[in-house]
């Protein structure tokens, strides 16, 4: 499987002022995907380059297809909003990604002892139980 952790700026990649960035991890399912991952790459460099290469979520929403994104490591956007402006607003960025994604959105969890990661991932977990009891939900109804 082909993947690539990006740089993504909440403010755009036009914007040359806003030197924010999250990671964002990628992988290419099929070859649809693959097309993206590579549109993305490309896009960063010679489009969104502000002292690292950079991608947005309105790029991701253009060339999503094929592709799984996960919430990432402690760098990513969801996980930091989680940790400085909370719960709330997290799960506003983290609805938006999975209306990008849809099945394709991934919670990551990753456990290094560290007291940050302890309370994102209390609320990952969270959000995963509750949206793994919809699923099932779902599936019983129709």
């Amino acid at each position: 499987m082909v993947s690539c952790e990006f740089y993504l700026t909440p403010s755009g990649i036009q914007d040359q002022s806003d030197p924010t960035r999250y990671h964002q991890v990628l992988l290419a399912k099929n070859q649809t995907g693959y097309e993206n991952l590579m549109q993305l790459s490309s896009t960063s460099f010679l489009e969104g380059f502000y002292y690292k290469p950079r991608i947005d979520l309105d790029l991701l929403r253009k060339h999503h297809e094929g592709l799984v994104a996960t919430t990432c490591c402690l760098q990513g956007q969801v996980p930091q909003m989680i940790l400085n402006q909370g719960e709330e607003a997290a799960q506003e960025k983290f609805e938006e990604y999975l209306d990008i994604f849809g099945d394709d959105y991934y919670i990551e969890i990753q456990d290094h002892d560290i007291d940050d990661q302890h309370t994102v991932n209390e609320v990952l977990l969270k959000w995963a139980s509750t949206r793994c009891t919809i699923r099932s939900r779902k599936s019983k109804t129709g």
